[in-house]
């Protein structure tokens, strides 16, 4: 009815997302910004899908158009610098983007859920544990953690691994045993495709890889790639990435990811957008 609205836009392209097509979700989010080119949120999208194709260069041509709109001090700016260095495995570079934007956007405490991950990627559980307990001290108290699981699955399991890592190893892994009965038996009651909630990530704080292989095999074969790269920037991940399995289907993403991104750099892209 209208060709030209946004969220329809939008909308067509997150579908594509999620079918993994993300060089069709690059091509309908750039006719969203040729429509809206104040739209930060099209800027975003188009951010987390450079950083599952992992192509720096295309974030870097996305920071230079946002520079059209906004002043280099900007807060988006900030925001598009975390995350790219986060990409890029420089959680230093990132930890210190993050401080600033804590500061910047009065110290709300999802921001240090970001900090939190961000030190687990340097294997550091205690600072990331400081940083979790600001972002949902839910997670760390057993009268109060089936919400804060309810809420954030994957979290806690993560949150679990700070306990483990932390002296707390026997109520950690009751933590992660709560958030992986939650995964199993009660969200798939609710939704389908539970996979996409990171049980990947708790069963191998349990030390089960072969169950988290399963969740990675599923996740490809439906092709939710999002997300992906950060497989490599976690410690923990490291016996899933030995594994031939996963060696397989990640040279069999790659090679998706390297068409995606010639196909998107065909693209005839205006001055609207990168």
């Amino acid at each position: 009815l209208d060709p030209d609205f946004v969220l329809a836009l939008t909308a067509q392209a997150e579908l594509y997302q999620r079918q993994g097509r993300f060089d069709r979700q690059v091509a309908w989010l750039q006719r969203a910004a040729e429509q809206d080119p104040d739209n930060f949120g099209v800027y975003f999208d188009m951010l987390w899908t450079f950083l599952d194709l992992e192509d720096p260069a295309a974030i870097e041509r996305l920071r230079r158009h946002m520079l059209t709109r906004v002043d280099e001090d900007h807060l988006n700016i900030a925001w598009v610098d975390a995350m790219s260095t986060m990409g890029a495995r420089n959680p230093d570079a990132a930890l210190e983007h993050i401080a600033w934007i804590y500061d910047a956007m009065g110290r709300l405490p999802f921001v240090k859920g970001i900090e939190g991950y961000l030190y687990s990627h340097k294997g550091d559980a205690a600072r990331a544990r400081e940083a979790f307990e600001i972002y949902d001290p839910r997670l760390f108290d057993p009268e109060r953690w089936q919400d804060g699981i309810v809420d954030h699955p994957r979290d806690a399991c993560l949150a679990g691994w700070m306990l483990i890592n932390t002296g707390e190893e026997a109520k950690g892994r009751a933590l992660v045993n709560d958030a992986v009965r939650y995964l199993e038996e009660e969200l798939p009651r609710y939704v389908d495709h539970a996979q996409n909630w990171g049980q990947e990530e708790c069963y191998l704080i349990q030390g089960d890889v072969d169950a988290a292989m399963a969740i990675v095999e599923t996740r490809f074969e439906h092709r939710h790639l999002t997300g992906w790269h950060f497989y490599e920037k976690q410690g923990h991940y490291a016996p899933l990435l030995r594994e031939p399995r996963f060696q397989e289907l990640d040279r069999q993403r790659r090679a998706i990811m390297a068409e995606q991104r010639a196909a998107i750099a065909a693209l005839d892209f205006t001055e609207a957008g990168p």
